[in-house]
């Protein structure tokens, strides 16, 4: 026998006992493609270990877009210990909110059926929210706004007086001669039943006293006064002369002008005194 007819016959052998290893394929029983894919040319089979048996885990439920209702939210059940904070209004102090725990009846991802779940919220620092000041005005704000009141106050005080004295109260006190009458006994003839009479008036500026004793015309005596041009009164024209008897039977002569330096408060010169002797002679004795 030669070698090649040895060959041949270990061949033949060895695909003999590599069909019999391998399992016979039937219509009903296909070979699989990892199987056949692992056959090569020899008697090596290659053969794939079996992969562990992962656990089945419990399918979640698929996220739907459908709002959380109480049919279909967790189950809540009324809390078993719960503890109110009393919050103080003061902004500058704080409040704390005290732990709370809360029960709640929700799935058990591990035995999946509904469980007791407590949920435990620790104390938390509470801060009322600050208020917003109010930003008040600036000082020097109210103190020009007090000025401006002081001078509108001062300007319509004293220009409404001098226009109520000088139109409505003058004409019907001082009358056209802007002066006042009165009545006296300063001796030199004159008595209770015919007093001698006294007239003031201002003559553009000049002040003149007309003397009348006991009603006799023949006895009249004009006293002079001051010159209010020249002594720069104001207003001197329209100046108001106002006579008035003392229990002495002196007569006080004051002259008042037309504005209010004040409010309320009108100008006037210093009074000027007309000495009674008790002989019907009236002398200056004080002002000017």
């Amino acid at each position: 026998m030669s070698d090649q007819d040895i060959l041949q016959a270990m061949s033949a052998s060895s695909s003999i006992r590599y069909q019999a290893a391998q399992p016979t394929a039937t219509a009903s029983q296909p070979v699989p493609v990892r199987q056949r894919a692992s056959l090569k040319t020899g008697a090596q089979q290659v053969l794939e270990r079996p992969r562990p048996v992962q656990p089945s885990r419990p399918r979640r439920a698929p996220i739907t877009s459908e709002p959380i209702t109480r049919a279909t939210g967790p189950k809540l059940r009324p809390l078993q210990a719960q503890t109110t904070a009393q919050l103080d209004l003061d902004d500058e102090q704080d409040a704390e909110m005290s732990a709370q725990t809360t029960t709640l009846l929700g799935p058990d991802p591990a035995t999946n059926t509904d469980a007791d779940i407590q949920v435990h919220m620790p104390p938390v620092p509470y801060r009322q929210p600050a208020r917003a000041k109010h930003q008040g005005k600036h000082p020097l704000v109210w103190v020009g706004l007090t000025a401006l009141t002081i001078l509108l106050g001062w300007i319509l005080s004293t220009g409404g007086a001098s226009w109520w004295a000088t139109h409505v109260t003058d004409p019907g006190t001082y009358g056209p001669m802007h002066g006042t009458v009165v009545t006296g006994v300063f001796g030199g003839g004159d008595s209770t039943a015919h007093p001698t009479k006294l007239i003031a008036m201002n003559n553009d500026g000049r002040v003149a006293i007309l003397k009348i004793t006991a009603g006799d015309p023949k006895k009249t005596q004009v006293i002079p006064g001051p010159d209010l041009v020249a002594s720069g009164f104001p207003n001197p024209k329209d100046a108001e002369v106002e006579l008035q008897v003392d229990s002495h039977h002196n007569v006080i002569v004051t002259i008042y002008a037309t504005d209010f330096g004040l409010p309320f408060h009108r100008t006037s010169a210093p009074p000027i005194t007309l000495s009674n002797d008790g002989k019907g002679n009236l002398k200056q004795t004080g002002g000017q």
